[in-house]
């Protein structure tokens, strides 16, 4: 396994690291504004603060699969193959 590859997995993990402890926070500071704010600020954080993290996450998955897609292709060209194939190159 090459360092690049190692490092472009230990990213995918803690995306999803980062993405749990966002979920907590965001449940967290629900709460807290639903007690000292009222209920619905507190409702309107949780439903746009899970919005939000669900969306970055989304869009920090998307361009990982584009870069994998990206490689495949380069891979399949070199090979004198041109075109997406449904194996992984790694």
């Amino acid at each position: 396994m090459t360092l690049k590859n190692f490092i472009i997995g230990f990213g995918s993990k803690f995306i999803d690291i980062i993405v749990v402890v966002s979920i907590i926070l965001v449940i967290l500071a629900a709460l807290i504004a639903m007690t000292n704010i009222g209920f619905f600020y507190g409702v309107g954080v949780l439903v746009f603060g899970s919005l939000s993290v669900i969306m970055s996450t989304f869009f920090l998955y998307l361009m990982i699969d584009i870069r994998e897609k990206l490689v495949t292709i380069a891979a399949n060209t070199a090979a004198g193959n041109p075109g997406v194939s449904s194996e992984k190159t790694e």
